[in-house]
């Protein structure tokens, strides 16, 4: 990835889920991001670093350690689970 490219996109992307922990070069032309992210926030992220990425990079998930679900993650789940608890 061009940093000044896809490697920005992908940052703005990854911290609009989690944090950035950093970034380095790891090859020609290529960089590390690397992030921390919620399990939840992680469904579709595959596919948009794909499109970020121009289909050029990849994702490594490794999981980290438990920590209290952010206040707007945990009311989404409740609002799903009540959803799915009225719809039967």
């Amino acid at each position: 990835m061009d940093f000044s490219d896809a490697a920005f996109r992908t940052v703005g992307a990854l911290a609009l889920r989690g944090r950035v922990v950093g970034t380095e070069r790891s090859g020609p032309g290529r960089t590390l991001v690397r992030g921390e992210v919620p399990e939840l926030e992680t469904g579709r992220y595959p596919v948009d670093l794909r499109s970020l990425s121009h289909g050029t990079g990849r994702l490594d998930r490794v999981y980290a350690r438990h920590e209290a679900l952010p206040a707007h993650l945990s009311d989404r789940m409740r609002g799903q689970r009540d959803s799915a608890a009225n719809d039967t």
